[in-house]
């Protein structure tokens, strides 16, 4: 073979082995690409999903007036240790300083993520209870109070589950999910004591008076 049809044929192949490898990083390149599409589809479908849980109304809501009725729940209940009658109404206003300042702690994370500021003072209506309960002392005071709470929580517990059950924060339907056995149990508890004041006084009422 001559020298010039060998050198003809080394370029041949040398053309070849070049457009064979053009493809290959063609095709290596549309893989990367497919790859990086599916990638970005992957993350917006994440991010989709996590907007669908976005709070709601309700949600803030809720935060809003869960964190102010356990503020109330707490300072009426360290004016019940001090001012109470019965001793049983005593430990029940010291049990609502204790788990509803725990409660008040776990919320208040959340609540700030919600872009909500975490009370310092009582709303009106809790304002209004605090003063008519400062004008009180003794058995009136005892009766007061526990008239408070059986509402107070009546509302609170209902609340809890709606959140539960219906909350579009998964932080807060956590929270709820785990206050909502605590609050039912301070109701369960006050309505027991709300029933034995009851007939307390209705024994008292009727017991003659022999002075």
């Amino acid at each position: 073979m001559k020298r010039s049809e060998c050198a003809r044929l080394a370029g041949l192949v040398c053309a070849t082995a070049l457009a064979m490898g053009a493809t290959a990083g063609a095709q290596q390149g549309g893989t990367q690409d497919t790859g990086a599409t599916q990638g970005a589809a992957a993350a917006q479908g994440a991010a989709a999903a996590q907007g669908s849980e976005k709070p709601s109304g309700a949600d803030k809501k809720f935060a809003k007036e869960a964190m102010e009725g356990g503020l109330a729940e707490v300072q009426l209940g360290q004016m019940a240790v001090q001012k109470a009658n019965s001793e049983e109404v005593k430990q029940f206003g010291q049990k609502m300083v204790d788990d509803h300042t725990k409660l008040n702690e776990e919320m208040k994370p959340i609540a700030t993520q919600l872009g909500l500021t975490p009370p310092t003072d009582l709303d009106a209506k809790h304002k209004a209870i605090q003063t008519k309960l400062n004008g009180l002392s003794g058995d009136a005071f005892d009766k007061a109070y526990i008239q408070a709470m059986v509402k107070d929580h009546q509302k609170d517990a209902s609340e809890f589950q709606k959140e539960a059950s219906n909350g579009k924060s998964q932080a807060l339907k956590d929270a709820a999910s785990k206050g909502e056995p605590i609050i039912a149990g301070h109701l369960q508890m006050i309505q027991k004591m709300a029933q034995d004041h009851a007939a307390a006084g209705e024994k008292a009422s009727t017991t003659p008076n022999t002075h």
